[in-house]
């Protein structure tokens, strides 16, 4: 993103020459940045090297065909189309100005819907359609959105915009409902203003059942020149193929199972998705978490490698079938690091957040792998934005941000960020007994592992757990094990 940026900043002071130049460079340390392909094919054309933008396009379908078996984007591929037809597009693109730094950029929350006709079977559309409207307004630089998570938590406290906006650090809020009458379905949504509790915008939806796949772009529509009034219709994202409505509630009920923490939700998970993709056999994120579902039920790391390769390949089918939905990606750079390959991880972390940057979940699975490839500071700081997009966000992001400071060798700040845990698990437990250890504290790591072999009597470090580690790590995490008296 980054780069794409300064690409077009550049080509906006008359400097073609340096931004090619520094475009190529970027691309030589990592062939597989796709918007930097875009960026400096544009500027190839716009420099009256037509022949050489077009092979570029060749470069970077190759690339991304041989490392990661998918096709290039449709807007790389619509950048190429404009440049063999000599059009209009190409010679502007590279002029337009780049979003402004995410500190400048309006903040938004989307809050979940309400259910005015309390029919238990429009919940899960009424939190379907709100996960649907952050993730596709994520994708626009122009503004940063916070996760649905941290809204549906001030959801539980308030309704108030003025206290939405304190809660979350927003500036707009998007509140809908969604009412059932007879044979449609009446969705009422509007923008507010939280500093003022002012109604930027407000609109009303009459949709039958079969359409309100098509509402987030509806309402994306409709909000966006409200954010900004420059905004034009041309920046909303193609409508990609929808799904039939029936896969669509059993794939909404398949992730509110996977997140849940019954004795049934995985195997629940699983179904619902089966029955997805039973609906619709083409629709491409149902399709990726059934995979992803797979390692989830047989526990992770502990997932067998033939269960796990046929979870992968699932996933990887499903990024072909739709490549522009981040999602998908997210998920198999989830599954990529039990197989080991953190370069693979690193390379479909950073395409999620190219397509949605402010998708705070996959930003801060990037910055987990970017810490285990040894860019700590630009890790943390990825990792601080992450809490800033998703501040009511699950544990996990606590176990996460303290694996990346144990990584760091900031163990004082990694046993605090790991005690926000409130019901530790084993290897929660390691973890920190690992950081007892590395300061010398034997007294208080000994005490961590009495409960660990009391929590699994048979523990032994042979089970070790990984995770995003470098072998470096690992083993520095294996001998801070042993040292506080963990058995090998």
């Amino acid at each position: 993103m980054a780069a794409a940026r300064t690409a077009k900043v550049e080509t906006s002071q008359q400097d073609l020459g340096s931004a090619i130049l520094l475009s190529r460079q970027l691309l030589g340390r990592d062939r597989l940045r796709e918007p930097v392909y875009r960026a400096l094919m544009q500027m190839l054309a716009r420099d009256n090297k037509r022949t050489d933008a077009l092979k570029l396009y060749g470069q970077c379908e190759a690339a991304l065909a041989e490392d990661l078996g998918v096709k290039a984007a449709r807007e790389t591929e619509q950048v190429y189309r404009d440049i063999l037809s000599g059009g209009e597009a190409v010679a502007g693109a590279a002029d337009k100005i780049a979003p402004p730094a995410a500190d400048e950029r309006p903040s938004i929350a989307v809050m979940p819907f309400q259910n005015i006709s309390r029919e238990s079977d429009l919940d899960v559309l009424c939190e379907g359609l709100a996960e649907d409207i952050t993730s596709g307004l994520g994708r626009f630089r122009l503004f940063s959105v916070i996760d649905r998570f941290s809204s549906v938590e001030v959801a539980k406290c308030t309704s108030d915009a003025l206290e939405i906006g304190k809660r979350l650090g927003v500036d707009l809020v998007v509140q809908g409902s969604l009412q059932r009458l007879q044979d449609s379905l009446r969705m009422t949504v509007k923008l507010v203003d939280t500093s003022t509790r002012a109604q930027k915008w407000s609109g009303q939806f009459s949709l039958k059942a079969v359409d309100i796949l098509s509402a987030p772009d509806k309402i994306m529509a409709a909000v966006l020149p409200s954010i900004n009034s420059q905004v034009e219709s041309t920046l909303l994202e193609r409508s990609r193929r929808k799904p039939t409505l029936a896969a669509y509630e059993h794939l909404l009920v398949g992730i509110k199972h996977l997140r849940g923490y019954e004795p049934d939700d995985n195997r629940l998970a699983i179904e619902h998705f089966e029955k997805a993709l039973a609906s619709d056999p083409g629709f491409a994120l149902a399709m990726a978490y059934r995979g992803f579902a797979d390692i989830v039920y047989h526990g992770y790391d502990a997932t067998p490698p033939d269960i796990l390769d046929a979870a992968l390949a699932l996933i990887r089918r499903a990024s072909v079938l739709d490549p522009d939905e981040p999602r998908i990606w997210w998920l198999m750079g989830i599954a990529l690091t039990y197989s080991g390959d953190l370069a693979a991880e690193e390379q479909c972390y950073r395409k999620s957040v190219d397509l949605n940057p402010s998708d705070a979940n996959a930003l801060a699975s990037l910055a987990l792998v970017s810490v285990a490839r040894g860019k700590h500071e630009l890790g943390l700081s990825m990792f601080k934005e992450a809490f800033r997009l998703n501040p009511y966000h699950p544990e996990w992001y606590w176990i996460d941000f303290g694996s990346m400071l144990y990584a760091c060798e900031r163990y004082e700040e990694a046993i605090e960020a790991f005690s926000h845990r409130r019901d530790p698990h084993v290897w929660v437990l390691c973890r920190i007994a690992a950081c007892y250890a590395q300061l010398d504290r034997m007294a208080e790591a000994k005490a961590i592992v009495g409960k660990i072999m009391k929590m699994r009597p048979g523990f032994r470090l042979s089970e070790q757990r990984s995770g995003s580690w470098c072998a470096e790590d690992t083993a520095r995490f294996r001998a801070a094990m042993i040292k506080a008296g963990l058995p090998e």
